[in-house]
């Protein structure tokens, strides 16, 4: 009598099952590394971000239109060619230096015929994006003509974002808000 081939289909569709097993875990595991509750892209709660996201959007197409933030120190925004980041990063400047002692500063220039906003009030954080362990709280205040944070000394190489909220009033000294976002990478020279 001789043998029957051994079949590997079966073993094929269990290993293919054990493999979608892995994945389907690993993906929460990886979700519950990153919760929702822990997105700040607007300086809210994710609830409150939910919740008034069309007039958030409303107000930052608003702000976008008439107004632009340009930071102090980044005149042709250019990366070195050594550098790659993946196509989804917005990367706006790179730093040789992980020491900024007079802060960040941005003025605010109009797109259009219109005057410049009064500001009443800036929100902003600095973070690195997915972990919350560097983040640091960025108050800016008037200084001439721009807005100043206070010095910053960052603990760590690698991409860093600024993302803030700007209150001001219009011409009309109605209340609006704006939002901004500035992505960099900052290095150590020394190393």
């Amino acid at each position: 009598m001789s043998a029957k081939p051994f079949n590997f289909w079966p073993l094929s569709i269990a290993g293919f099952i054990g493999v979608v097993i892995l994945l389907i875990a690993w993906t929460v595991y990886f979700a519950l590394q990153n919760p929702v509750q822990r997105d700040d892209s607007f300086l809210a709660s994710y609830q409150e971000a939910d919740a008034r996201i069309n007039t958030i959007q409303e107000e930052q197409k608003q702000f976008t239109t008439l107004y632009q933030l340009k930071w102090q120190g980044i005149n042709t925004p250019h990366l070195p060619q050594s550098q790659s980041y993946s196509r989804g990063q917005n990367i706006a400047a790179f730093f040789d230096s992980l020491h900024f002692p007079k802060g960040f500063a941005f003025h605010i220039e109009s797109r259009e015929d219109v005057s410049l906003p009064k500001v009443t009030h800036i929100e902003a954080l600095l973070t690195r994006p997915h972990t919350k362990e560097n983040d640091q709280i960025l108050t800016f205040e008037p200084d001439s003509n721009f807005y100043r944070s206070q010095p910053v000394e960052l603990p760590t190489h690698g991409r860093w974002l600024i993302q803030g909220v700007i209150h001001y009033e219009d011409s009309f000294s109605n209340s609006k808000t704006g939002y901004f976002r500035f992505e960099f990478f900052a290095q150590d020279s020394k190393t």
